[in-house]
């Protein structure tokens, strides 16, 4: 099993953003799932305190990483955003 991927979801402010020292976090290999275990209300008061990180990269692949790379739950895949919606909305060609 992989666990751990971080980016670009703890920068966006995804809930692995949210975790502090000493959260427990359920792991089910079966089911396929990772379970921050904090109630909402404290994740609530958590997402008010936080503030995104200051991009360090840049240049290089971490920088295209950091400004290209999707979520893992949107595929995790290094693509322009503005590419994509134009990606998404193209017609597939005749043949």
């Amino acid at each position: 099993a992989i666990i751990g991927h971080l980016t670009p979801e703890a920068a966006e402010g995804g809930p692995i953003a949210l975790v502090h020292e000493g959260d427990v976090i359920s792991i089910d290999i079966n089911e396929g799932t990772v379970t921050l275990e904090v109630s909402e209300e404290e994740l609530a008061e958590r997402r008010k305190e936080w503030t995104p990180p200051e991009t360090k990269a840049a240049a290089g692949f971490a920088n295209l990483y950091q400004r290209l790379c999707r979520p893992a739950d949107q595929g995790g895949a290094m693509q322009p955003w503005d590419l994509d919606a134009k990606y998404q909305s193209a017609k597939p060609p005749k043949v």
